[in-house]
Parts: C-alpha cells; structure tokens; sequence
C-alpha cells in the first residue's frame, strides 16, 4: 500500500511538471499571438523566478517601447488574483526606431519577448495559477488596441526546473543593454542643444566596428524625438548632439538607452545614466560622418509640412463660405464698395490689411490656446491623446454632433451673427480689424470639416509649426476679402447671400460623419 501511494505521489508531480512545462498554445488577439511564458516550470519557495510576456506580430505591424517617443502605448499586463506575488518591471529589449512622417516613435516589428522577475512567497505549496491579461497597442497605417488572456501554471518543489521557453529568454537576454563601466553627462549650456558626452571604453571601442547608425532612446521626454542625433568620437568615448523639448526638460538626469546598430542586424545597446555637468574630454574630437536613418526609411517632412499647411489655407478660405461669417463680409464688402465709388481706393486697402490682422490674431489666439492645453499633456508623448480609447470616442461624438449642426438639426453661433453685422458696418482701421477678430470667431463653429488636420498639426509639431499653421489657416480666411481691399471692382462678383449657402453647410456635414465612423 506504501508502495501504490508513493507510486502514485511520484506520478501526480510528474503530471503536474509535465503539464506546467508543457506549451501552451499562444492567444490570437487579432495582429499578433500573444502567450505568457515562464522561465521554470518548477519553482522554489522564498526565491525570485522569471515570467515573460512573448508577442509575435503580423507583418509590418508594431508595438511600442516603454517610451514610445511622440505617440503610441507600451505593453502592459493587468493580472487578476495573485496571492500575494511581487512582479518585477519589463526588462525592454533594444528599440528600434519608428519614424512616421515627422514624427519618431520607438518600438518593435516581428517577435517582443518581455522577460520579468516575480517573489514566489515563501510559504507557497503545491501548484498554482497566474491569470490576467496583456494589454498594447499595435499599429501599422491604423493603430488597434488589443487585450489578450494570459496564464502560466508553475508547480512547487525543491529545486528548480527550467522550463521549454528557454529559448524564448535567451532572446530576451541577448537584446538587453548592457550597463556602462564608464561616465555619462549631458552638457545642457548652449540650450536648446544638448550635448551627451559618454566616457566609455566599450562604448569607444564599437566606433572602430561596422557602425552605420546610432541613437539615444531616452526613457521620458526631455529632448525631440524626431531630430537627428550628431555623433562625434575621440580617445576616451562618444558624444551625441540632443535637441531639447522646451518646457519638458529639467536640469536632472538624463535616462535612456544608447543603441549602435552595424551593417547587418547586430546591435549593441548600453543604459545611461547621464548626470548635468560639461562634457566629458576626448568624447567629441572627430565628427562620426552621418549619422541618420537612410532616406529611404525617414519620409521627408517637408512634403507633408506643405500638404498640411495648403490644407489649412483652403480650409480658411471656405470658412467664407459659411452662414456664419458670409453676411458679416457682404455688408463690409459693401460698404468698401461705397469707398471705392468716392476713390477712396487706399483706405479700402488698409482696412482689408486690418481686417487681415484680426482674423489672424483671432487664429494665433486659438493656437496659443492650444499649445497650452498640449503641453499640460506633453508629458505622454505627443500624439498620446489620440491613442486613448475615451478620447477617440470623445472626438467621434464630437463629429457627430458638428455634423448635425451643419445638417441644422441645432445652431451654434448665430447669435453673434447680429453683433459682427452691427460692427462690420463700422469704419476705421479699427473697425475693421474688430470685424475680422470677429469673423474668425464667430466663424470657429464652422471649422469643423478642417478640425482634423488641426488636430494633427498640433498633436505633432513644435510651437512654431503650429503657429505657422494657424496663420495660415487665418490668411485664408482673409485672403478673399484682402484680396477685394486691393481690387474693389471684383466686388461685383462676390456671390450674395442666399439658400446656396444652407446647402454648402448641409454638404460639408456627410465629411463629418465620415470622420466620426472612421474613428469608431
């Protein structure tokens, strides 16, 4: 009978290690098979164990670093019920560069493997279950949020016994960053460019390699993401020219990951700890020669920075066009036409510069506005807004609702129709400028079919850019009637008021839709 039960004891651990070593099929979440994998299979109280959440994405789909640069969400797992286990943070591999039109955002494509440590207590007994579930975002031309379930089951024992995922860890472990022996500073005395400067024999010692790019992947926001980084050598190590993030930068330290990638796909990372100070000698003697992504993987900027900014001079444009702003310009325009007839051809022309100037204050004022609400957000990374689920849903009821507006379902905006008439009919330069701060203002319930490539200027470009967009998008507000202040005789063709317009309003109401679709 001893026997039969010592048998049977031998034979239920057996099946316990058996089934907690054995593989689990990885969960398909949509774009990537996701699975929680476990270092050993038997663990022993009292001691730390490795867990490691494993992602193997679809073709030229991609998840994010735990800074994912300026958009984008790192991994994270929610577990159910723990039993008073302790779990380390993700050991990240070495990123990889994700630029997208003028943004950088770091991340992975292919296969992630994200090793972590856990405390088993030190009365654990017998087997148990970790359950929760993997929560990312991955992207290619869109960006999907996915969910996963999770679980591993381990089996308590004496000694450990490693696992079948051992593969899956040594992956892991040879993509890590090496610690560095040496010292980092970051020079921040002729700001807003930074210089990184590491003291470094192993770091000096890859330059002599097959280098061709190199990188510091930072761990917050303190510099741009975007610009390139100048990479300058000598004797004792390297420096890297870093851009500063106005108004995110501190006078602390500088945390991050500094990658070199050579002709091929090896890669050698190091993590920095840079402390303030000046930099450090023999790191900048020679300039590297270039040190950027190859054109053909950075788009260009300027293409897309003219797209958006011609976007935003139509977009301006039509606003004229709306029932909002036309009569508050048709009585102007009329009353310019009244001057025209007594010769009075140069104060028509400085009224229409004023008139310019308002509408475009009004615009500036917008931004400002705007840059202040982005920088109390900045932190996340720019462009992080727009990845959360609330938001997206936030602006898709916003949509819908611009768009039953324009479909006159309710009107918004009106109501100060009457006052821009009663000061439109006013004269004198200042009259006209208050007539163009009005127009733009009362003109904004109408910017609706542009509020995207707003949003998107904003979201992801520096102040000046957005500033410069935003003059633009006033300038085309104002470019027709300027345009009437230096040729009066044009007046005659300007269309007048009538049922057309209630059309044109009607119809810039399906693009809104559309958008609010596209975003559920």
């Amino acid at each position: 009978m001893k026997r039969l039960t010592f048998a049977l004891a031998w034979f239920t651990l057996f099946l316990g290690v058996f089934a907690a070593s054995a593989k689990a099929l990885p969960y398909d979440a949509g774009h990537a098979r996701v699975e929680l994998l476990t270092e050993h299979s038997v663990v022993v109280p009292g001691q730390t164990h490795r867990l490691a959440l494993e992602l193997n994405m679809d073709d030229h789909w991609h998840v994010y670093w735990k800074n994912a640069g300026d958009s984008g969400l790192a991994a994270e797992i929610l577990w159910n019920e723990t039993a008073g286990l302790e779990f380390g943070d993700f050991g990240w591999p070495l990123p990889n560069p994700q630029p997208l039109e003028s943004l950088m955002n770091y991340g992975y494509e292919g296969r992630l493997v994200l090793p972590f440590e856990f405390d088993v207590p030190a009365d654990a007994a017998g087997t148990f279950l970790l359950s929760g579930t993997a929560q990312y975002l991955i992207c290619a031309d869109i960006c999907i949020p996915e969910d996963a379930p999770i679980t591993a089951q381990f089996t308590v024992g004496d000694a450990p016994m490693a696992s079948l995922a051992s593969e899956a860890f040594a992956w892991a472990d040879t993509r890590q960053p090496k610690p560095l022996a040496g010292d980092a500073i970051i020079d921040r005395a002729n700001a807003p460019s930074w210089m990184l400067s590491i003291s470094d024999q192993a770091v000096r010692d890859v330059i002599d390699g097959d280098v061709i790019y190199a990188r510091f992947y930072p761990y917050d926001h303190q510099i741009l993401h975007p610009p390139e980084q100048s990479l300058s050598y000598g004797e004792n190590g390297v420096s890297l020219q870093l851009e500063e993030a106005v108004g995110l930068s501190t006078d602390g330290d500088l945390n991050g990951v500094l990658v070199f990638d050579f002709d091929g796909d090896e890669r050698i990372g190091f993590a920095v700890n840079a402390a303030p100070g000046v930099v450090l000698p023999g790191t900048n003697d020679t300039v590297f020669g270039d040190n950027n992504i190859n054109a053909s993987d950075l788009p260009s900027a300027v293409p897309s920075l003219i797209a958006v900014l011609g976007l935003m001079l139509l977009g301006g444009a039509v606003l004229n066009l709306m029932p909002c702003v036309l009569p508050v310009l048709f009585i102007k325009a009329r009353s310019f036409l009244s001057l025209s007839e007594s010769g009075e051809t140069s104060h028509i022309r400085t009224h229409g510069i004023f008139y310019t100037l308002g509408v475009i204050a009004c615009f500036l004022a917008l931004a400002a506005a705007l840059l202040g609400l982005k920088s109390a957000g900045e932190q996340a990374g720019l462009g992080f807004q727009l990845q959360i689920p609330w938001v997206v849903a936030a602006l898709s009821i916003l949509m819908f609702v611009l768009g039953l507006n324009m479909l006159g379902m309710f009107e918004f905006g009106g109501s100060l129709m009457g006052v821009g008439s009663g000061l439109a009919a006013k004269s004198g330069n200042a009259g006209a400028f208050f007539t163009g701060l009005l127009a733009a203002f009362v003109g904004a319930p109408c910017i609706g079919p542009f509020l995207g490539a707003a949003t998107g200027v904003v979201v992801s470009q520096p102040a000046p850019i957005v500033l410069l967009a935003f003059f633009m998008l006033g300038l085309g507000m104002a470019l027709p009637f300027l345009v009437l202040s230096f040729f009066p005789s044009l007046f005659r063709f300007m269309p007048k008021p009538g049922q057309w317009m209630e059309r044109l309003k009607q119809f810039f109401a399906f693009p809104l839709f559309l958008t609010a679709i596209w975003l559920v």
